[in-house]
């Protein structure tokens, strides 16, 4: 554990096929409660099932992950790097790569992230589909 400014880093280190390395920070305030009881959320911020197009490529690192290093859904870890993106509360258009292919998935998407990203939309006009698949490119990206 590290102390920064009044603040704590988690560090963990998780390898990805592609020669990737992915480094999960969770930072909170010095003095906060963080605890177990915060990986749980509250009713009131259920799943909602949502499709949208995913580009090919994510979507695959997203399986990899689910299946050789979270024990979670694809639904999870979306939810997670759109925590994460809405957190840092810098929305990014991420263009399609060319010749990238696109599937039109079912996922379970956290009713507050759902409202945000709509805000986002709303806000910088880029589209829903573009800022999730942003959001786990940032994710993955994430060093």
């Amino acid at each position: 554990m590290f102390v920064l400014k009044h603040y704590k880093a988690v560090l963990s280190y998780q390898s990805l096929k592609y020669n990737k390395t992915i480094k999960v920070v969770h930072i909170y305030k010095e003095g906060d409660n963080m605890n177990i009881r915060d990986k749980l959320y509250k009713r009131e911020n259920k799943t909602i099932p949502k499709s949208i197009n995913i580009d090919d490529g994510l979507y695959e690192k997203i399986r990899y992950a689910t299946e050789e290093i979270y024990d979670a859904k694809l639904s999870d870890i979306i939810n997670v790097a759109l925590e994460e993106y809405i957190e840092r509360n810098k929305p990014s258009y991420y263009a399609k790569p060319k010749k990238e292919t696109v599937t039109y998935r079912n996922l379970m998407l956290r009713k507050n992230n759902i409202k945000k990203l709509n805000e986002y939309h709303q806000k910088t006009g880029i589209s829903f589909t573009r800022l999730v698949n942003g959001a786990i490119k940032e994710f993955f990206d994430k060093k």
